[in-house]
């Protein structure tokens, strides 16, 4: 199916930011472009949206008024390999940076109210972690699922994306049931023209993914953010831009 065959939907009822604007329970809000070139949506904590923007030395978290304007959370922190998380089970934010030159992976574990630096963990001992935030340093390094490479999991833990195409093939996505009966039984698998970028259950029923297709005109890459339900019907949820984050997602790699 193409993006352009698809029909419209209401907004996503998750974080999203697109180019300079976060739709944040279904009302747009307009950032400051100038002030923030690059804003990663990470959810909302205490019916405040919080934002990752890109600072002098890394990622700085932001929390977002009503008007667009934005308030520091704790400094700055670098991060490499994964996109910052918000744990809204735990109330935490979570950071991924992997060492290139040891290959240790260092995570830091935030409070999401305030900022505050609340501890530096080494892969080698994750023990202190809740079991919320170690879901997601899990689902991170591939530790789940490694074998067919899980990408998301429903809220109630019954359904789990996973790659559904080979190398070279139309991008696919296949959702199914969790546990001894992952991959018989009922499955769905979806296949776009166009590249899979980011996924997140929205609810046990449906999940949004970034779809990014090239432009004719311009040559330009285009993204949208499409709702498909867990029996394939899918929809579109913005209009294409240039630039697109989803609160909670999964980066999707089907090359």
């Amino acid at each position: 199916m193409t993006l352009a065959d698809l029909p419209e939907g209401p907004p996503p009822r998750i974080d999203v930011v697109i180019d300079s604007t976060l739709i944040h329970d279904g009302t747009e809000i307009e950032l400051d472009p100038a002030r923030h070139a690059w804003s990663e949506a990470m959810g909302t904590h205490d019916g405040r949206p919080i934002l990752a923007v890109q600072v002098v030395g890394g990622a700085q978290f932001v929390a977002v008024a009503d008007d667009g304007t934005t308030t520091p959370l704790g400094e700055p922190h670098e991060y490499y390999n994964y996109a910052p998380r918000l744990v809204p089970e735990s109330g935490h934010l979570l950071l991924n940076f992997d060492d290139r030159g040891t290959g240790r992976s260092m995570y830091t574990v935030l409070d999401a109210s305030t900022g505050e630096e609340l501890a530096v963990l080494l892969s080698a001992d994750l023990s202190s972690l809740e079991p919320a935030d170690r879901a997601v340093v899990d689902l991170w390094s591939g530790a789940r699922n490694p074998r067919h490479r899980m990408l998301a999991v429903s809220p109630d833990g019954s359904l789990a994306i996973t790659r559904g195409s080979r190398p070279g093939s139309p991008a696919g996505l296949t959702v199914g049931p969790v546990g001894p009966d992952e991959g018989i039984g009922d499955s769905t698998t979806l296949d776009f023209k166009g590249r899979f970028g980011a996924l997140v259950f929205e609810s046990n029923d449906a999940f949004l993914v970034r779809v990014g297709e090239r432009d004719e005109v311009s040559g330009e890459s285009m993204f949208v953010v499409l709702r498909c339900t867990i029996d394939g019907a899918c929809e579109r949820t913005t209009q294409p831009v240039a630039y697109v984050s989803i609160a909670g997602a999964n980066p999707v790699h089907l090359d």
